[in-house]
């Protein structure tokens, strides 16, 4: 799917600044279609709905090439050269599409930025990882887009002291790095914080773990709408806002439990193919 900002003919999107290709979208039903000999044709989808029909028209044309067709590592070095967006913040701009380290070092430096008490953590205690799932996948039939193997203690509030963190490399590749709504960057720092900080949902708008109304997801870099502005709700988010741990804090203050957390947001709404 193309998105082209301000073109009539295109999709409209406030994802990015420059022109992209979605390759995570996809129709519901699988639609094949043969041109043979010509140059173009018109596909028509007939929609109805109790009003009436709804019909939308769709001209395919004949191309050599997929226009704006650029890989993550293009968008990431056209938006670093740019400084647009996610890019033009000092530290969201050090995070490199292939190494899923350099997000966690991202997001505890946006932690210590915003006055987060980050004496606990040992970078050498944590592992990230891609991973292709596929015998999950094979059994289940959907991406689960992530795993983890961590040790959760009561200390410091609740937190995650060691382990593992797997991410879905399939799923990671199809998403579009873009400048304005970065998902890598926002489905992480929806995940570090409720793996690592153990902070469960949030009932309420605005919030990077919220589980109504707008959420990380549907956030974009410096929105002058407060509830999708990001930098606001990972402000909020670090600074402990309205939350709370999802983890137990009886079992003592060195107690270590492999209780899994809650599956994020995303994890639950994310169209499987």
């Amino acid at each position: 799917m193309l998105f082209k900002e301000d073109d009539p003919n295109s999709y409209p999107s406030n994802k990015s600044s420059e022109p992209y290709v979605d390759r995570s979208q996809w129709f519901q039903r699988k639609n094949t279609v043969t041109v043979n000999g010509i140059e173009q044709i018109k596909v028509v989808f007939e929609h109805d709905y109790e009003n009436g029909d709804y019909y939308e028209v769709l001209a395919l044309e004949k191309v050599t090439e997929i226009p704006y067709n650029k890989t993550n590592e293009e968008l990431q070095d056209l938006f670093r050269e740019k400084e647009t967006g996610f890019f033009s913040d000092p530290i969201y701009s050090q995070v490199d599409i292939n190494d899923l380290e350099t997000f966690l070092e991202a997001f505890i430096k946006d932690a210590e930025r915003y006055g987060r008490d980050m004496s606990w953590y040992n970078k050498n205690n944590y592992a990230l990882k891609f991973d292709s799932f596929d015998q999950f996948i094979n059994e289940n039939g959907y991406d689960p887009i992530y795993s983890s193997d961590l040790d959760f203690s009561s200390v410091n509030g609740g937190i995650a002291e060691r382990g593992t963190i797997r991410i879905s490399e399939k799923w990671w590749k199809e998403q579009p790095f873009l400048d304005n709504h970065n998902l890598h960057i926002q489905f992480l720092w929806e995940l570090f914080a409720r793996l690592l900080f153990t902070l469960d949902s949030i009932c309420e708008s605005g919030h990077i773990l919220s589980r109504c109304g707008i959420n990380h997801f549907g956030m974009v870099f410096s929105s002058p709408d407060e509830d999708k502005n990001f930098q606001k709700a990972a402000q909020k988010m670090f600074a402990g806002i309205k939350q709370k741990s999802w983890l137990s804090c009886s079992l003592g203050s060195t107690t270590m439990t492999k209780t899994p957390p809650p599956v994020p947001v995303l994890k639950r709404n994310s169209p499987q193919k």
